[in-house]
């Protein structure tokens, strides 16, 4: 079954669509059909999903469009950050797991499309913002060690998080077709709320807040949930 907004596949008895949230028409009911035979039909072969890279959000796309060459596990970049793991790429660039080596700690580093921001004096607005983003401090907002530039690749490095996106934890309760209760909703905008308010007492407007940049700590519940806003740094600079 198709979803007549977005074409995503959806299954038979969904109610929404999981990658646009679209409501989905009622299923047709239709006879079943007696036939004189049963016939095993041949099994479809199997779609190759491997020059395919898909990213949360429902974005997939041929990693030979990536500007950047993605880095590996051991490279050091900036002569401070050891590469772990590659996390994720979107649209703005890619975010590793990466080792710093100056504070013996864990951290998300993200390297930066210098040719997805916008103007000459991008990179410095990046740059400035993030800046700003450090004197953040609130449990709802992810917390930025450093931002810069290192041979005309932007970077940033922040606070490594064990968890998910919204989006993505979204997604999935829309396909198991399980709602949300007011509860759990009021839970989650009341975090986003009090992380979008600290940060405006610092002076950083977000610009891009979506569910993609909410990251989901714990599962949230009636009772309430643990999450972070990310990406305050290049909201303003992209």
């Amino acid at each position: 079954m198709k979803c007549p907004s977005c074409q995503s596949d959806v299954a038979p008895d969904a109610r929404f669509c999981g990658e646009c949230g679209k409501a989905l028409p009622a299923p047709t009911v239709k006879a079943p059909t007696v036939k004189a035979s049963t016939v095993t039909a041949a099994a479809e072969p199997a779609i190759d999903f491997s020059t395919l890279h898909t990213v949360d959000g429902g974005e997939t796309r041929n990693p030979r469009d990536v500007a950047a060459k993605l880095l590996e596990p051991g490279a050091v970049f900036a002569t401070r950050y050891e590469i772990v793991r590659l996390i994720g790429e979107g649209g703005m660039g890619v975010v590793y797991r990466a080792h710093d080596r100056l504070t013996e700690k864990d951290v998300a580093l993200k390297l930066i499309r210098a040719d997805r921001l916008a103007g000459k004096d991008a990179v410095k607005r990046l740059v400035r913002e993030g800046v700003t983003s450090r004197d953040i401090r609130h449990p709802n907002v992810v917390a930025v060690y450093d931002v810069g530039e290192t041979d005309a690749q932007p970077y940033m490095s922040m606070e490594f998080l064990e968890g998910r996106s919204l989006r993505s934890w979204n997604r999935e309760r829309m396909q198991a077709n399980t709602e949300w209760s007011m509860k759990t909703a009021s839970a989650v905008i009341r975090e986003i709320l009090l992380g979008l308010d600290a940060a405006h007492k610092a002076g950083v407007v977000h610009r891009d807040l979506k569910p993609e940049n909410v990251m989901m700590l714990s599962e949230p519940t009636d009772g309430g949930v643990r999450l972070k806003l990310l990406d305050f740094g290049i909201a303003r600079a992209g």
